[in-house]
């Protein structure tokens, strides 16, 4: 893909500003800038910000100094706007210091691009939240995967495979924060086209990992009245109900698994309409075995009783 001369100054610029992020090489040019006098950055990639994660760098920052200085801009009010550094200015803030060390980012360089390259170079970003703004500057430049993959300093192939999570669906994406799954999980659920069946694969992992949570019988993990913890429910919290289970972890797996993939469906009115005489079928057949599972459990606790 063809790239602007316009465009192909602003990369430059950007993959020199990455140069000297990525080396530290801001020495002399930094500065100490009152914290009243910045303004937020607009094209800021990130989206997330948590109170817990900021309250910890603040911390840090009290104990040992900041280790980067925040990236500004000049503006033509005299005031300055961020290019990067947002979760150590909320730090800053949060402490209540009146000034913080920063350095001045070319003003050529558009700020949002600038603050992705220093957000990837620290890893500073979530995955969804990098997919976003690598889209955001493959599209605005028209650049080849390979040039995109030199400029944050990547690969081909991981460029590929990380602006594939901007196929993923708004439910999955909202809920990453509480559950971080392993980018692989990420990567199989982007290679589903069907938004259904996204949110039925996501359902489907986070039934496998309540699932692993269940100890084995025997395993020790009861407490004192011989009850186990149970699982959270879809938002993952742990609950303060409690259950007896003889099953194996791995049973268990299996089974919650496929009633996370029923319920995903009992949510999709259109495959429900369209459903073939042997889906049908099908489900009537588990029904029957469920049913059948479930009179021999009770008659077995009767007769215990």
């Amino acid at each position: 893909m063809s790239t602007s001369k316009k465009g192909r100054g602003n990369l430059a610029m950007l993959g020199m500003l990455g140069n000297a992020i990525a080396e530290q090489q801001e020495g002399s040019r930094v500065m100490e800038v009152e914290v009243s006098w910045v303004d937020p950055n607009p094209g800021q990639p990130r989206k997330h910000f948590d109170a817990e994660s900021i309250q910890a760098l603040a911390d840090s920052i009290e104990s040992h100094g900041l280790q980067q200085p925040i990236g500004l801009q000049h503006q033509d009010s005299g005031r300055y706007r961020l290019v990067f550094g947002e979760r150590r200015l909320r730090a800053y803030r949060l402490l209540g210091r009146r000034t913080i060390p920063a350095i001045l980012v070319d003003p050529k360089v558009p700020a949002d691009e600038a603050a992705l390259i220093e957000n990837v170079i620290r890893k500073d970003l979530t995955p969804f939240e990098e997919a976003d703004a690598l889209k955001a500057l493959y599209d605005r430049h028209k650049l080849s995967y390979a040039t995109l993959a030199r400029l944050v300093g990547r690969s081909k192939s991981g460029i590929d495979r990380e602006m594939s999570l901007v196929r993923i669906c708004a439910e999955v994406r909202a809920e990453y924060v509480e559950h971080t799954p392993p980018l692989s999980v990420l990567y199989e659920i982007a290679r589903i086209e069907d938004p259904i069946e996204q949110v039925g694969a996501w359902e489907n992992y986070k039934a496998l990992r309540r699932a692993e949570r269940l100890p084995e019988p025997g395993s020790g993990d009861d407490d004192d009245t011989g009850r186990r913890p149970a699982a959270g429910g879809s938002g993952g919290a742990r609950s303060t109900a409690t259950y007896k289970t003889a099953l194996p972890a791995a049973m268990a797996r299996r089974i919650f698994g496929g009633a996370s993939a029923i319920q995903a469906l009992g949510r999709d009115e259109k495959r429900i309409a369209a459903l073939l005489p042997d889906d049908i079928a099908a489900f009537k057949a588990m029904r029957a075995e469920i049913d059948e599972l479930l009179k021999r459990a009770e008659e077995t606790l009767a007769d215990a009783d």
